[in-house]
């Protein structure tokens, strides 16, 4: 669990740093709003990212690629035929989980930052 922390800090600050560089390129005449702005959007992007993998990782694709292999192989021949050979005893019931260890981090840091920013706009109005 520390070290998820850590990755999660390390991941706020440099979302951080990458708020306020962006800052350079979105220049406006009010630069809080502007770096309020830019790590809300940071901030959804590492949820985003964070949530798709952990479905990813959950096997929620895993299974309708499973489901998929087999409906392919009762319908076509070629899956027919190849079923017939391959028998029944294939390999097809190991499904392979992925594990992502940045997810759990991405996620912590981006509702971290997505608290953040709520705070600071209502704050800053």
């Amino acid at each position: 669990m520390k070290i998820q922390l850590k990755r999660a800090l390390y991941l706020t600050i440099i979302s951080t740093l990458l708020g306020s560089l962006f800052l350079l390129f979105t220049a406006n005449e009010n630069l809080f709003t502007a770096f309020i702005n830019n790590l809300f959007m940071i901030s959804l992007v590492l949820i985003i990212v964070g949530g798709t993998l952990f479905v990813i990782q959950g096997g929620l694709f895993t299974a309708i690629n499973y489901s998929f292999k087999r409906v392919y192989k009762s319908i076509t021949r070629k899956g027919k035929y190849l079923a017939e050979l391959e028998g029944e005893n294939t390999n097809d019931n190991e499904i392979k989980r992925l594990s992502f260890t940045y997810m759990p981090a991405m996620i912590i840091s981006g509702i971290f930052l997505f608290i953040v920013t709520m705070f600071l706009a209502y704050s800053a109005i």
